[in-house]
C-alpha cells in the first residue's frame, strides 16, 4: 500500500474522530473551515489528502494545532 493511501486514511479517522467530539456536521465544519461539505467528507473517507493550507483551517475550525492534530497520525 501505498503511503498517500495510509496518510489519507490515517488522517481521515483522525478528522471524523475530532469533528465528531466537537459536535459539528460535516457541512459545519465546513462552513467554518471554509470548503464545502463534500469536500469534508472526501477527506474523512480519505479519498482525498488535504493540502496543508486546508489542514491548518480544519484545525483552526477544531480548535486544535496541525501539530496536535498529526501528532496522533501514525502509519
Amino acid at each position: 500500500e501505498k503511503l498517500e493511501a495510509k496518510l489519507a486514511r490515517a488522517i481521515a479517522g483522525r478528522l471524523k474522530r475530532l469533528r465528531a467530539k466537537a459536535g459539528l456536521t460535516q457541512a459545519e465544519l465546513g462552513a467554518r473551515s471554509r470548503m464545502r461539505q463534500a469536500h469534508v467528507a472526501r477527506l474523512e473517507r480519505g479519498s482525498r489528502l488535504p493540502t496543508l493550507a486546508v489542514l491548518w483551517r480544519v484545525c483552526k475550525a477544531l480548535d486544535t494545532t496541525a501539530s496536535a492534530f498529526l501528532a496522533e497520525i501514525h502509519v
